[in-house]
């Protein structure tokens, strides 16, 4: 289901790939001023990405694939405005992944109850090794407890930024701020993923 970014949000969809693969973009709505550029909307998500203790500096992810930039489309009142931040860090990381298809979910809370207040987006499997996801599509424990302080540490970060995390509705309705996000055990998969 589509969202609406209502004028004054944005959303900001962060590119990853892998050779062989569709790229992988993965999604989150944000908070700013209005008059905010959205090329500096993009430069500074993808700064807040690339940190020590962030989900994409080269150690911390898969040498089999790599980080991209971020695409940025904010909302005025004559329509939407893009920006981009065209960055490539390729990982570092000694880990043979899951396939491309394979992705880790991240849950979106925020204050409201019920459906609306909860959100997800799919993520690449480039933080964990393929031989620690179980037959059951479980993640091991340990690996999920690391990439989730990556996590963690973003959403610290984007909450103190300019581009404060938002749960986009279908309806067009105000947003909800992101209060957290979390990493769900098992994995999910996504067909499209690959080339056919």
């Amino acid at each position: 289901m589509s969202v609406i970014i209502p004028v004054g949000y944005g959303l900001a969809k962060v590119n990853v790939g892998i050779i062989g693969a569709e790229p992988y973009i993965f999604t989150f709505g944000f908070d700013g001023d209005v008059a905010e550029d959205p090329s500096a909307d993009a430069a500074e998500i993808d700064t807040i990405m690339r940190a020590a203790g962030r989900p994409f500096v080269a150690a911390n992810f898969s040498s089999q694939w790599s980080y991209r930039g971020v695409d940025v489309t904010r909302m005025t009142a004559t329509g939407p405005t893009l920006g981009t931040s065209a960055t490539t860090v390729v990982g570092s990381a000694s880990l043979a992944t899951a396939p491309p298809q394979v992705a880790m979910i991240l849950a979106k809370h925020t204050a409201r109850g019920g459906r609306m207040g909860r959100g997800r987006c799919f993520l690449p499997p480039i933080w964990i090794a393929e031989n620690n996801l179980d037959a059951s599509g479980i993640w091991a424990t340990s690996n999920l407890t690391t990439v989730q302080a990556f996590f963690t540490s973003l959403l610290t970060a984007l909450l103190a930024s300019d581009c404060p995390p938002v749960l986009l509705h279908s309806d067009g309705s105000t947003p909800d701020a992101i209060t957290s996000w979390t990493l769900e055990p098992a994995c999910a998969t996504q067909r499209r993923r690959m080339k056919r």
